[in-house]
């Protein structure tokens, strides 16, 4: 492209490259030219017919302007207010509710507009085959950057209302599932957003990789909403994904999804009250797949209970420690219990002799004063053994008092 402050001689005269002259004639004519491009967007793009006349001619009126000086000048880059006010295009159209597709072809529409204004000017103006190329190629570099900063104002606008639509869903989710709001605005809120009082729902729990996308996690459920705005809600609150659903999850291999039972809207502060104590004890377990109270049974109390678990550590395991036994003790019990407290059946399993199983079994009642003749030592044994399992996967400390967090 020629430079903007070359001469070219008319008539012994000097004067402005042809390019330069209809560059001006546009910006002086700039008004009726936006009010063309704005007819053409109307009529080829109707989702342009519900936006506010007047911020529609603002909007045009500052690209074209900005795009015609800045072309004029002969500019590659934009100056930080050009940015500024290309971005805030960009956000406007956002807040108008139209897409960055839509955007880009009513710009593009701009264009041609612009374009065809020229011909119909050139001839008029003693601009030649030449001015018309370098008119064209400075409106389209500059086009092409502008539209550029546009497409950045756009993006970050729709981020930023993406955020603020999910901060407000995650704050409505958590309120639901702790049960703070009143069946009045359970109703009234959940009717805004999808959800109403005619499904049965039950909560989800499920844990989520760090930065996770929350529709990636919804899909991965079987959860993704398609066309039924029932089918389920969903946030990332403290590093879970939690929410309710009228299907019953897909969990893949090697997660974890804890549900709680189903029932109305209104109700789901206790299914989501189940669904994290069933997450909890299952995590500390080591289980994934879908799990719920039901399938846990009493698995949930040794993880949720820990006066009684302290209480039956004391009782049946600190004898043991205290008394110097190992290891094979706890085996041995494991497999008695595991073996329907049958001595053949667990010793083979062990791959030991009965009479050896026998011995230790006798050690146990030594030291702890009970017997396997009453029928609450077993029930309590296990009890105490598999909140030993819990504190070994967890790591935690299984000493009577040691403290436990819970997440939310």
């Amino acid at each position: 492209m020629r430079d903007a402050v070359d001469e070219q001689t008319v008539d012994g005269a000097h004067a402005q490259p042809g390019w330069v002259r209809l560059l001006e004639a546009l910006i002086a004519d700039a008004d009726a030219l936006g009010a063309q491009i704005l007819a053409r967007i109307l009529r080829d793009l109707p989702a342009f017919s519900v936006v506010d006349a007047e911020r529609m001619e603002q909007d045009v009126a500052l690209s074209i302007g900005t795009t015609l000086r800045s072309a004029q000048a002969g500019s590659r880059s934009a100056t930080v207010a050009e940015v500024a006010a290309l971005q805030e295009v960009g956000r406007s159209s956002v807040a108008l509710g139209i897409d960055l597709e839509t955007m880009l072809r009513a710009w593009r529409l701009g264009v041609e507009v612009t374009i065809t204004a020229a011909h119909a000017r050139s001839a008029e103006l003693g601009a030649g085959r030449d001015d018309l190329f370098d008119f064209f190629s400075a409106i389209l570099t500059w086009s092409d950057l502008a539209m550029v900063e546009v497409s950045k104002g756009h993006r970050a606008a729709e981020l930023a209302q993406a955020r603020a639509d999910e901060g407000r869903r995650g704050a409505f989710i958590r309120a639901l599932l702790d049960g703070s709001l009143s069946v009045a605005e359970v109703r009234a809120l959940a009717g805004g957003r999808g959800s109403d009082g005619a499904h049965a729902y039950r909560a989800i729990h499920a844990s989520v990789p760090a930065e996770a996308e929350i529709h990636a996690c919804a899909e991965r459920l079987g959860l993704g909403a398609g066309d039924d705005p029932h089918v389920a809600m969903l946030a990332i609150l403290d590093g879970h994904l939690v929410g309710f659903a009228t299907r019953v999850p897909r969990v893949p291999a090697g997660e974890l999804c804890a549900v709680g039972p189903a029932g109305p809207l209104e109700r789901l502060s206790d299914s989501a009250r189940l669904a994290r104590r069933a997450f909890t004890a299952a995590r500390g377990f080591g289980l994934s797949g879908l799990v719920s109270l039901d399938s846990l049974g009493l698995r949930a109390a040794v993880a949720g209970d820990r006066d009684v678990g302290d209480t039956l550590t004391r009782r049946y395991l600190a004898p043991l420690e205290q008394a110097g036994a190992g290891l094979d003790l706890l085996r041995t019990l494991d497999a008695f219990l595991s073996a329907g407290q049958r001595v053949e059946a667990a010793a083979r399993a062990l791959v030991i002799h009965p009479n050896t199983l026998r011995y230790r079994l006798a050690r146990f009642e030594e030291l702890t004063g009970r017997s396997f003749r009453e029928p609450e030592t077993a029930f309590e044994l296990w009890w105490a053994l598999e909140r030993h399992r819990l504190a070994e996967h967890t790591g935690t400390d299984r000493r009577p008092g040691a403290e436990e967090k819970e997440s939310w």
